[in-house]
């Protein structure tokens, strides 16, 4: 598994041994997820593959580190174990976004739905200026 110098991250260290790991929930590019619990917390945990350059996992992390919404998944911390590196973070229900945007079943969505979408852009569009 590929490993990050962890100094160089912008993201609260996450001791490896306060997770306890559960089912594996999905894995992407880089990585595999799994649910795991912190803190009597449920929390998505990612293992990068071996082959995740350290590049992309410092930029994965600048990235996540940065946005604040409540609609985008949070980093919580990242972690270190037998030269892995873990990103934790919010664990969400409902799968993953690849099989939302890609899978079989599209949700229906209506005008309300585009209007508060529309809505939330605006609102955090005027806080930023």
């Amino acid at each position: 598994m590929a490993t990050a110098s962890l100094e160089a991250l912008h993201a609260a260290y996450v001791d490896f041994s306060e997770l306890t790991l559960r089912e594996k929930v999905g894995h992407g590019s880089y990585g595999v997820v799994c649910k795991a619990v912190w803190r009597d917390k449920l929390v998505a945990v990612k293992e990068f593959f071996a082959s995740a350059e350290q590049k992309d996992i410092e930029k994965e992390v600048k990235q996540l580190s940065r946005v604040k919404h409540p609609n985008i998944i949070a980093l919580h911390g990242i972690s270190s174990y037998q030269q892995a590196t873990y990103l934790i973070m919010e664990f969400a229900e409902g799968g993953s976004l690849h099989n939302f945007l890609h899978g079989k079943v599209k949700p229906a969505y209506s005008l309300a739905h585009a209007m508060s979408w529309a809505r939330q852009c605006a609102e955090r569009t005027v806080a930023v200026i």
